[in-house]
């Protein structure tokens, strides 16, 4: 316990306050896939070595690679939600059958139900909101020694009934957590990103979006009530908290534009999913890490595992 408190101390030492903002995204071509926070990042640093070579990509990794990252995303969402939080069934609000629980799950709530879920841990969320895409997608999961999830969900709503098309004319919300010193030049590169195009298709024109507005927030701040909830694509460090309920991704990523060589794949990584709640013994702490050794042929690419988190109650007790 004291020596992941003193990681943590460490991993908290930031020369400014953190800001959040809410970007509306405004998908202007066919989307091929959801903007993940890991994969966003990416396209980012392949945009950097366009305009400024390895060198500039060398400058802006630094600050991440040392564990003070100037900026973390979260993974995109639809406009108006985010992700259904993890937790145990005595928690949630619903009539609860094995079968349906085990072939059907919910993927997002509204804003507001979400806000109300963190800061209590008992609320009963009311209307859950379905993305057929990601549940297809979804690979096999595991939770932690609290035991197996199933989350219930209300099939009533339909909004979301044809995701992987919808998301070309619904619009998306990405969350940035950034140092003010940042702010500006981290929007302008995602702004010109959105005019290159993110994504497999790009190319052909796919993956383009403008930003329609930027909103400052505060509702991810509130005071600690133990726990946490991830909003990206997190891979722990080694002094992150354990205990939680969440759901794992393993990626099998491709090297992205002008990467190709022998070998086009990188190793491959498992991920924490968002909606992930976790014990948090230091509120504030910065999660998650970067990931080296993605490939042999090219040792400069890295994977950002930084997590934007949202602070919460987490009092659901022992569970299994």
């Amino acid at each position: 316990m004291k020596v992941n408190q003193v990681a943590s101390e460490r991993r908290e030492d930031q020369s400014a306050p953190w800001i959040d903002w809410r970007l509306r995204l405004k998908p202007e071509s066919f989307l091929s896939s959801i903007p993940r926070s890991d994969a966003l990042f990416g396209h980012l640093c392949w945009l950097i070595v366009l305009r400024q070579g390895e060198d500039g990509l060398k400058s802006f990794l630094s600050p991440f690679l040392n564990s003070t990252p100037p900026f973390i995303f979260s993974d995109a969402f639809p406009a108006g939600t985010l992700p259904l939080p993890l937790r145990p069934f005595n928690s949630l609000n619903q009539s609860l059958d094995e079968n349906y629980l085990l072939s059907k799950r919910a993927d997002f709530i509204e804003v507001e139900e979400f806000i109300k879920c963190a800061a209590d841990a008992s609320y009963k969320v009311k209307r859950f909101l379905i993305s057929p895409e990601l549940k297809i997608e979804r690979e096999r999961f595991f939770c932690s020694r609290f035991g197996s999830l199933e989350v219930a969900k209300d099939l009533s709503d339909s909004s979301f009934s044809n995701y992987s098309s919808a998301i070309v004319s619904q619009e998306l919300e990405l969350y940035v957590r950034v140092r003010e010193s940042a702010e500006k030049e981290l929007f302008n590169w995602l702004s010109e990103l959105g005019t290159i195009g993110y994504g497999a298709g790009k190319s052909k024109g796919w993956g383009r979006f403008t930003i329609k507005s930027l909103e400052k927030i505060d509702f991810f701040s509130a005071p600690s009530g133990g726990g946490f909830i991830n909003l990206s694509s997190y891979v722990p460090a080694a002094e992150d908290p354990i205990e939680g309920y969440y759901r794992l991704k393993i990626k099998r990523g491709r090297v992205g534009e002008g990467g190709l060589g022998l070998n086009p794949y990188k190793r491959s990584l498992v991920q924490i999913l968002p909606g992930a709640i976790f014990r948090e013994p230091n509120p504030g702490s910065l999660r998650g890490r970067m990931v080296k050794s993605l490939s042999a042929e090219r040792p400069m690419l890295v994977e950002n595992g930084y997590a934007f988190t949202c602070r919460c109650q987490f009092d659901y007790g022992e569970q299994g």
